[in-house]
């Protein structure tokens, strides 16, 4: 915890092996610490699938979390109690797949046996 709590702003972990090397991941904070509630608000997790199991390039990590920091400039702030680790382009789609969803109201009026227990 005392790792995520002390990365620096735009900054990332290094990079940790789980799955025997199959599943690589880091953590890159993405917001500042002022003005959050807690130390590990603004830290993002990050997974990538390695199937081969060979070292990745630093480089290529770098690359990514620069990415993934420059996706967080649009915040749903206010909109989500995650808005602190949001990345625009994943709530959007978050968003669409939501309003895809038929109501709770229209679900219980095709439901046509008693669900009130």
């Amino acid at each position: 915890m005392r790792l995520l709590a002390g990365l620096g702003h735009e900054h990332r972990t290094a990079v940790f092996g789980m799955m025997d090397g199959q599943v690589l991941f880091w953590y890159v904070r993405i917001r500042e610490q002022r003005h959050l509630d807690y130390p590990l608000m603004g830290v993002i997790k990050v997974e990538m699938p390695n199937p081969s199991m060979e070292p990745v390039d630093s480089e290529l990590v770098d690359w990514l979390s620069r990415a993934l920091v420059a996706e967080r400039t649009v915040t749903p702030y206010g909109r989500d109690s995650r808005w602190h680790a949001h990345l625009y382009s994943i709530w959007l789609a978050e968003r669409y797949v939501q309003n895809a969803f038929l109501s709770r109201e229209v679900m219980r009026s095709m439901v046509k046996w008693d669900i009130r227990r």
